[in-house]
Order: C-alpha cells, then structure tokens, then sequence
C-alpha cells in the first residue's frame, strides 16, 4: 500500500459527504473514485482549513490520484464524481479548478469561466497556489 503520493494535487473540488461514513473523515482519505462509467481510481483527499470533516459535511479541498495517466482528458471544471468505499457510495466531489492539465477535456472547455480558471493555472502553477476563496475547510453554509 502506497502511504504518500508525493506529487502535487489534481484536482481541487468541493467534497459533500452524505453521511454514510459514521466517523469523522481526516485529510489523507483514499477512496476509490468513478472516474466514468464502469471505472474507479483511488486518490487522496486533503481538505482545507482544519482537515477534517464531518460525516455528513461539505469541504474544499483537493484530490491527487494515484495514476492520472490512465484516464486522460476525463475532466472539465463543474463535473461531479461519486467517491466511495467498496460498493458504499460515501459522497460526491464537484470540480473546482483542474491543476493537472493532463486530465483536462479539451472537448469541455469553453470559452467562459472554466478556461479562464484553467488558464491562470497553467500561468501560476499550483505549487505556489495558496487558496484565497476557500481557505476556511467547512463550507457548512453551503
């Protein structure tokens, strides 16, 4: 079993729990992910601000995969996947911003906020990216 995925993030997301899981969820999670239809990727979950998350509860944060390379082009900004353990689904992760450029669905891409987010990362990559928007972890208001 890998223990650290040393590498920058994928993906960062707006993770809702639905309450499945019956303990708090902790940043280093690694569910499995449908990433399409008939296809699960296992990815690690951090999540902003004090990295943990009620078992009903919604956070920002991100998703770094463990083998990216083998779903290429799967994603655009505003694409919700399931995450779960085994067959228990145990929430959904909405697509924020895409760090990864591998991962990009060019076919998704318009000329709106979606490429305006994904080209100011390719401009400043994510290793100096510190969150402005969504720095507090909870987003129980939401």
């Amino acid at each position: 079993m890998i223990k650290n995925i040393n590498r920058p993030p994928d993906i960062e997301v707006l993770f809702e729990f639905n309450g499945t899981r019956k303990n708090p969820i902790h940043s280093g999670y690694r569910p499995d992910h449908l990433i399409y239809e008939n296809y699960l990727a296992c990815g690690m979950h951090e999540y902003y601000g004090q990295g943990v998350v009620k078992p009903d509860g919604k956070a920002y944060g991100t998703i770094t995969f463990l083998a990216p390379e083998h779903y290429p082009e799967t994603f655009w900004i505003g694409k919700k996947i399931s995450f779960q353990e085994g067959s228990k689904i145990v929430g959904y992760a909405t697509v924020e911003r895409i760090f990864n450029p591998f991962l990009l669905d060019p076919l998704k891409v318009s000329f709106s906020v979606e490429k305006a987010k994904f080209l100011y990362f390719l401009d400043f990559p994510h290793e100096s990216y510190i969150p402005e928007t969504h720095n507090e972890g909870s987003v129980e208001s939401l």
